[in-house]
């Protein structure tokens, strides 16, 4: 990442409004892709697509909306977030393996 920025910098180069120097390019106009799909072939994506429909449908997701506390606790407790989801998964682990409640 720091590459790609640095060469940026230096070897293309701004002008004082901020704009890239250099050539503009134009794009070429795309070609329509033409696809020879036998019936074996549509055979077999129509089974992927009926397996892949199948996994979506199986997937079970449910949202627990939190009011108790939020980010003002966390930083009120001068913990980082990613520390303090830590500690969370750390303790709720102990108690379902040691029962302590």
């Amino acid at each position: 990442m720091e590459f790609c920025a640095i060469k940026d910098m230096c070897e293309c180069g701004y002008d004082k409004y901020g704009n890239a120097l250099g050539e503009v390019e134009q794009i070429p106009k795309y070609d329509r892709l033409r696809w020879n799909i036998t019936p074996e072939l549509n055979s077999t994506i129509m089974s992927s697509f009926e397996t892949a429909s199948a996994l979506i449908e199986d997937v079970e997701m449910a949202l627990l909306v939190w009011t108790d506390f939020g980010k003002g606790l966390i930083k009120k407790l001068r913990v980082s977030p990613d520390g303090f989801l830590q500690l969370v998964l750390q303790l709720a682990f102990y108690r379902v393996s040691f029962m302590l409640y």
